[in-house]
């Protein structure tokens, strides 16, 4: 989408060019739909394009509206059963290193990944 902006692209054709599932593709476009960085577009020609402000998005909200980032149980204190979570040191290592993974991708917008496509245009083709 990000090579072709005016696109809707369908995602059986989008699954097949990047060698992923469909099925696959499809929950993530529906998680980038619930953010608002990408509209469903139903019927004949229906799929998936860009929404107008998504090229503003940053790379760090995509990646928290599509991927769970608890990356350790103690993350979510609702279900917290560890019994090491008390005294751990672990968990505040893994979330200050977690803080900053985000951080870095909060510095880059999808129009800056999509700024020189031409590699990727002839990739995709």
């Amino acid at each position: 989408m990000g090579l072709d902006p005016d696109r809707t692209l369908s995602l059986s054709e989008a699954a097949g060019r990047i060698g992923v599932s469909g099925n696959h593709l499809e929950k993530i476009a529906q998680d980038l739909v619930r953010a608002g960085v990408v509209e469903s577009v139903r019927g004949r020609s229906g799929g998936v394009r860009r929404t107008a402000g998504s090229l503003d998005t940053t790379v760090g909200d995509v990646v928290r509206s599509v991927a769970s980032l608890t990356l350790v149980e103690c993350f979510d204190p609702t279900n917290d059963t560890c019994r090491l979570s008390p005294p751990c040191r672990l968990n505040k290592v893994l979330d200050a290193a977690l803080d900053a993974f985000l951080a870095t991708l909060d510095e880059v917008t999808v129009a800056e990944l999509c700024a020189r496509p031409t590699k990727l245009r002839r990739l995709l083709a």
